[in-house]
């Protein structure tokens, strides 16, 4: 069975050892197991030290509002328009994303599909 766990996390820690700990006691070994992370998690390399089953990682790169704001704020010291801008491109942003997301998962076309989320 394919097997597609997915996540969105931005700080290393205990979702990270949640994750390791799934994959390397996954029940069933011929389950071939896809992680799908992005890519600015600090916490990937840790996934390809400590996993001890054959496991591909993706990694993915997507903008949010925040995401945005943040990218923004290293160009424009002006705050307030870089929220206003952010605001501007949340739905088509988030309207992206779906598409994008979509593309992701389901290029392999997965018999399961795991969310997890932290925090």
């Amino acid at each position: 069975m394919r097997i597609v766990l997915f996540t969105e996390n931005y700080y290393k820690g205990g979702l990270d050892t949640f994750i390791i700990s799934l994959i390397n006691n996954w029940p069933n070994k011929t389950d071939h197991i896809e992680l799908i992370c992005n890519y600015d998690h600090p916490g990937n390399e840790t996934y390809n030290s400590q996993i001890k089953r054959n496991v591909l990682l993706t990694t993915y790169s997507l903008y949010n509002r925040a995401s945005l704001v943040k990218k923004l704020d290293k160009i424009n010291p002006i705050k307030y328009i870089n929220r206003i801008v952010g605001y501007i491109f949340k739905y088509p942003l988030f309207i992206k994303n779906i598409f994008v997301l979509q593309n992701i998962l389901f290029q392999n076309m997965p018999d399961r599909l795991i969310v997890i989320n932290g925090g």
